[in-house]
């Protein structure tokens, strides 16, 4: 068998594609965009947040791309080694929180 005869044979047993499965197929692809969309908003919506003022988080109607685009959080996260997300682990190993029960 050639390579002409095997094209012309898939082409000829094709079967047309019914409504149906077009619709289903249809369906399917929308519900997947649907799921992404709703799994994939709140990373967005944290990114986009970090990314306004302080001012502006709660403004009224909600802005879904920053006007006011600030880096300033980034800079105030990175600006202190001993930051906040620091103090907890720095309490914790100090010995006045020592595990010890009073008498023993």
């Amino acid at each position: 068998m050639s390579a002409t005869t095997a094209g012309t044979l898939t082409q000829a047993r094709r079967k047309p594609l019914k409504l149906s499965k077009v619709l289903g197929r249809g369906i399917f692809y929308l519900l997947v965009v649907v799921i992404l969309a709703y799994i994939l908003f709140p990373f967005y919506w944290a990114a986009r947040t970090s990314f306004m003022p302080d001012s502006d988080i709660y403004l009224t109607p909600v802005q879904y791309w920053p006007q006011n685009f600030t880096v300033q959080h980034y800079i105030n996260a990175f600006a202190e080694p001993t930051g906040s997300c620091a103090r907890p682990a720095d309490k914790l190993a100090s010995p006045k929180h020592d595990l010890t029960v009073d008498g023993q």
